[in-house]
């Protein structure tokens, strides 16, 4: 019998106290963005890796890995500031919360995470940084006026 994929990703998740912070900023721009997709309070996190689509009998794999990259790795800090956007402000896709501080200890963790999934198989991923999407929008707005 065939199981049905599970849609995965590798992140950092965010506590509470700083995702009300998060909410009370989204409030404040959502106000000047009138159709987009936005991240919903308690869904918040960073993503170090997007998988995709997974068979279930490959998560014990990437659970083992994943432990062993945790292992490794020292405890660092993150704070969050500053709004940015992919592709652009003036051509906004997505609209984002970026990294103060720990972005580099960030970068760090998903290339190591990048390097050992590749090893059971997974592409290569160099395309990343470390971000909290607030939102996907759906029309074109020009964010830098």
């Amino acid at each position: 019998m065939k199981s049905d994929p599970i849609r995965c990703f590798v992140a950092i998740e965010i506590p509470d106290r700083i995702q009300e912070t998060i909410s009370d900023v989204q409030s404040e721009v959502r106000t000047k963005i009138k159709r987009a997709s936005w991240t919903r309070k308690g869904n918040y996190h960073i993503t170090l890796r997007f998988l995709g689509d997974i068979v279930k009998s490959k998560i014990e794999d990437i659970d083992r890995i994943l432990a062993n990259v945790a292992l490794a790795q020292q405890p660092f800090s993150i704070e969050i500031g500053g709004i940015g956007a992919f592709p652009s402000m003036n051509r906004p896709r997505v609209l984002w919360i970026g990294l103060t501080q720990g972005a580099q200890a960030t970068e760090h963790l998903a290339k190591l995470i990048n390097r050992e999934l590749k090893k059971i198989g997974f592409p290569n991923d160099r395309r990343f940084h470390p971000h909290l999407t607030l939102a996907r929008l759906r029309d074109r707005v020009n964010l830098e006026t």
